[in-house]
């Protein structure tokens, strides 16, 4: 591609795209994808807290503020939360948060800080640590990495 010249360049790029979409060989980015809101759980009591989390991860959710969502204690929403996810809501809150840095740091240029900011964190340590702890690296290798 480097030493390609004009349209080249352009037939190249197709060619590239074309063989990516005939590959088998998949790797995500972002490991930690969301948990969607399918049809299967347009009934479930959690569908409500997965479409409310996706909108307001950058805000404070107090456990009180999310199992009134789902119309339950905060022991009872705890309990129904870990039994259908295998996993605590704060640590899927977390997932949600980092998912959302990941693509602040691939799409934007904005600081780790403003990013962590802007993903519901108050403090760009507690990010980090958390960051590091999801996705194994920290958000600037992260960065780094996925631009090169």
């Amino acid at each position: 591609m480097l030493k390609k010249k004009g349209f080249e360049v352009i037939m190249g790029l197709i060619e590239i795209l074309f063989l990516l979409s005939k590959s088998k060989d998949l790797r995500f980015i972002n490991d930690n994808s969301y948990i969607s809101v399918d049809e299967d759980n347009k009934n479930d009591r959690l569908a409500e807290v997965f479409q409310y989390v996706k909108s307001n991860y950058k805000e404070e959710i107090s456990l009180d503020e999310i199992s009134k969502i789902a119309n339950l204690t905060p022991t009872s929403f705890c309990r129904m939360f870990k039994a259908k996810t295998k996993k605590p809501f704060v640590e899927y809150l977390n997932e949600i948060r980092v998912s959302n840095a990941c693509k602040y740091l691939i799409e934007t240029d904005l600081g780790i800080s403003e990013i962590a900011y802007e993903c519901g964190y108050k403090t760009a340590s507690n990010f980090n640590k958390l960051f590091k702890k999801l996705i194994g690296t920290t958000p600037k290798e992260y960065r780094k990495n996925a631009v090169a």
